[in-house]
């Protein structure tokens, strides 16, 4: 099965606005092998403590917040890094060992992964003859 089988991705464009922040599409990599599917998401600037995965009726949502970090006593004379609220949700269409699912925050770049449930594991059929 390939990767846009596995999920569908439906997620809130730039233009959407949430308390007054804009909301922005993560960039995202998919990858599948038998045993799970991995997920990598950009969320630069976002602290861990600002970061929240969940999965709820077949639909994996993260999202994270990243206000501006200016330099205190200091005039901004350009301002080009994103801030607001990333958020991105995956409709899955296959089951997953929910209590097995992990995710890890290093450099900007959130990545989850998402293992298989036994009976969503491909099979070999033996024929008898």
């Amino acid at each position: 099965m390939n990767t846009n089988e596995t999920m569908m991705s439906s997620a809130p464009s730039s233009a959407v606005k949430e308390n007054d922040h804009p909301v922005f599409l993560p960039a995202a990599d998919i990858y599948e092998s038998p045993a799970g599917v991995w997920i990598r998401c950009d969320m630069p600037g976002v602290a861990e403590e600002e970061l929240e995965v969940t999965m709820e009726n077949k639909v994996l949502t993260v999202s994270g917040t990243q206000m501006g970090q200016g330099r205190e006593g200091l005039e901004t004379l350009a301002g080009e890094y994103l801030t607001g609220v990333y958020q991105r949700s995956f409709g899955l269409s296959r089951d997953f060992d929910e209590s097995a699912v992990k995710a890890r925050m290093k450099d900007g770049v959130l990545e989850i992964e998402l293992p298989k449930a036994k009976e969503a594991r491909a099979r070999r059929i033996p024929v008898e003859a």
